[in-house]
């Protein structure tokens, strides 16, 4: 492929990402309307079949006029399923799960709504074609007339009886279609509670960890700050006595001078100044355990940000006695984003190996003296102006200024 042509694909594949947001609020627009077209048609629907059974319940009425009714109850219905199919095609695309069922169970109800209808018009025009009954001799009309006037009105009562048992045996079919709609809507929210429930039992217990393992630190540190203590007490209980201590005796003897031995002075007080020295380390020890402990920031590959970040890091970690494996652990911890990409290859190195060349990565990727100048140089000057009244911004820009000549001046990592 020549390189027009995979520049083109390219740029074809950046219009896509770039119109993939727009295609889904499409698609949303579309589920919304469809959604408020299909239950509109539902609610029509319901209301045209009310009027229907009850005109069909009472006397009858033009045959056109019923017939007129039904066929527009019928295009409804065919609206609606059309609908539904499209609405429900669409929530497939975004993976509504629960809206699906949802439009599925609506849809059953709907469908019952309509067969309730239909069943009660198909016995409506069983009954009434029996009432089309014409006299076949012109002799005998006057005679006829009056038994079709007999045979219409017992008709007409025979058909509201048959139009009411139609409508109550689809009514009671359509009641129990709902009553199963809704045990499985009870069911699905059953379903859901359940797993809201179990959701957040398995936060309560993360929480109760987190407490326990934070409670068992404090104990640890507890403890240890005790040793320490009683450590130092031993050591200047220790070192008090070995100091003399003398009182003035009147009855004494006169004081001979003798001759002393230099080697054991020597030793004694070297003694003292040991137990001196062991006393102030650990009560620097009890220092240090009082300090706060550190929050080491993450490094993300912010040129801006190395110093401070391989300053911090030396300090916490690099600077200590554990073994450039754990170093290293703790270095691919705090990194993320394309600095923590950059030194991945060093997972596969040995430890003492892979921690010196990660350094080195960062530093040649991110924190050579010219980066980081440049970084600051670009900062101080690619920015918008500021107004004479914006004390803000004014101590702001102050701020970056300093930092870029500090950092410019001093800024130094191995």
């Amino acid at each position: 492929m020549s390189e027009a042509g995979a520049g083109k694909k390219s740029v074809n594949s950046e219009k896509r990402q770039r119109t993939s947001p727009d295609r889904d609020s499409v698609v949303q627009e579309k589920v919304h309307n469809l959604k408020a077209r299909r239950q509109g048609t539902a609610s029509s629907l319901k209301h045209k079949r009310k009027e229907l059974l009850d005109q069909l319940k009472e006397e009858p009425s033009s045959k056109d006029e019923i017939e007129k009714r039904f066929s527009a109850a019928e295009t409804l219905y065919d609206n609606y399923v059309s609908f539904d199919k499209e609405y429900c095609r669409l929530l497939g695309k975004t993976e509504d799960a629960d809206g699906l069922k949802e439009a599925t169970f609506q849809s059953q109800e709907v469908e019952a709504t309509f067969k309730e209808l239909k069943d009660a018009f198909i016995s409506w025009q069983g009954d009434i074609k029996q009432d089309d009954i014409q006299p076949d001799d012109s002799a005998s009309q006057t005679g006829a007339k009056s038994v079709a006037s007999r045979v219409s009105s017992t008709t007409s009562a025979r058909v509201k009886a048959t139009a009411r048992k139609a409508a109550l045996l689809a009514k009671g079919r359509a009641l129990k279609q709902q009553q199963e709609l809704q045990k499985k809507k009870a069911a699905m929210e059953m379903e859901r509670q359940k797993r809201e429930f179990e959701e957040q039992q398995r936060k309560l217990d993360i929480e109760a960890e987190e407490e326990r393992l934070k409670l068992q630190a404090e104990i640890d540190a507890a403890v240890a700050e005790e040793e320490v203590l009683a450590e130092f007490e031993r050591l200047s209980a220790c070192n008090n006595q070995n100091q003399v201590t003398t009182g003035l005796n009147p009855n004494a003897q006169v004081w001979v001078p003798q001759r002393v031995n230099v080697q054991n002075t020597s030793n004694d007080i070297g003694n003292d100044v040991r137990n001196e020295n062991n006393v102030d380390s650990f009560a620097k020890l009890l220092d240090v355990m009082k300090i706060p402990k550190t929050e080491l920031k993450r490094f993300d590959g912010n040129t801006l940000d190395y110093y401070l970040f391989m300053n911090t890091f030396d300090e916490t970690i690099g600077k200590t006695r554990v073994d450039d494996a754990t170093k290293l652990a703790q270095l691919f911890q705090y990194c993320t984003g394309k600095a923590l990409s950059v030194i991945e290859c060093c997972a596969v190195m040995v430890p003492e190996q892979g921690y010196r060349t990660a350094r080195e990565l960062l530093k040649s990727r991110f924190g050579s003296d010219y980066q980081v100048s440049q970084a600051w140089v670009r900062r101080v000057c690619n920015r918008s102006n500021i107004k004479p009244s914006d004390n803000v911004e004014l101590q702001n820009f102050a701020d970056d200024l300093r930092s870029c000549k500090e950092t410019i001046c001093y800024g130094k990592t191995d």
